[in-house]
């Protein structure tokens, strides 16, 4: 469990150093702050030490940074870096508050943060299946419309005359 919990906190703070963070604007230093606080916090519980409740400076901090999540999403084009940040760092704040802070805004937030971005990864999928989708059919159309036969009033007549000796006019 300390490895899956190093894996996370490792790539959290590894997004924040990376040229592609610029989503974060000034907000890096505060996200390394509260996943330390939060890394201190998981090591104490690991030791069996006691963990003191969380400062309100840090859960105001945590609430600020969800709600700038938030407005990120309508307001910034995504990409899956990005959308991968935000998985983790809803999950660490997430399991944190479950076990240690125990505040109902941030329990609301994370959930709404995570049901918003994996909406987006959905229909990032869907529309990546959808233009392969279209490809193929276009493809398809192009492959088929070089055998559709062109029908023309001439060989239709022809058709009814020898098969039906009939009058051209009933064709």
């Amino acid at each position: 469990m300390k490895e899956q919990i190093d894996k996370v906190i490792g790539s959290i703070k590894e997004f924040c150093d990376s040229v592609y963070a610029v989503e974060l604007y000034d907000k890096k230093g505060m996200i390394i702050e509260i996943v330390n606080y939060i890394e201190n916090d998981i090591n104490l519980a690991i030791n069996d030490k006691e963990i003191k409740a969380p400062p309100e400076n840090l859960i105001k901090d945590i609430i600020s940074f969800l709600v700038f999540l938030q407005y990120v999403y309508f307001e910034v084009p995504m990409h899956q870096r990005f959308c991968n940040f935000v998985n983790d760092i809803t999950l660490l704040l997430s399991n944190w508050n479950n076990n240690i802070g125990k505040n109902e805004e941030i329990t609301k937030l994370t959930r709404i943060i995570k049901l918003t971005y994996d909406q987006w990864a959905t229909l990032e999928i869907l529309l990546h299946h959808t233009k392969n989708v279209i490809h193929m059919l276009n493809n398809k159309h192009t492959l088929t419309y070089d055998f559709i036969p062109e029908l023309s009033r001439h060989y239709l007549k022809s058709f009814c005359d020898t098969e039906d000796k009939k009058d051209v006019n009933n064709c």
